[in-house]
């Protein structure tokens, strides 16, 4: 790797390698078992994973074109993402219709079934 490679970032750069690192680590996060324990919505846990992951692909993508609405189809990239990770906390932190408690969380899935 070229020595002048990290002297040309400029905060823009910085940000989006923060960014990179960052929606790997919530794709970690999502695919860990204790995660996976935690919520009753395992199904979710593998989209919103590819989501994230997508999402710092995209990151990546855009730390290298410059701008993160070129090439177009990075655009569009990011704003499915941004649809497939707002979608999924929706569906997992909406309450449900019999008790009224949040979904996702297993100890009030727990709770409700006792």
């Amino acid at each position: 790797m070229d020595g002048d490679f990290w002297r040309d970032w400029d905060v823009s750069a910085w940000v989006n390698g923060f960014e990179i690192v960052l929606w790997t680590v919530m794709a970690a996060i999502a695919l860990h078992p204790r995660f996976q324990q935690r919520y009753s919505y395992r199904r979710f846990n593998l989209p919103l994973a590819a989501a994230f992951g997508a999402f710092a692909l995209s990151d990546y993508l855009e730390l290298h074109t410059g701008a993160w609405h070129r090439p177009w189809p990075l655009a569009l990239l990011k704003g499915g993402c941004v649809v497939a990770i707002g979608g999924a906390f929706a569906l997992l932190l909406r309450p449900r219709k019999d008790t009224g408690r949040v979904a996702g969380r297993a100890e009030d899935d727990n709770e409700a079934g006792a």
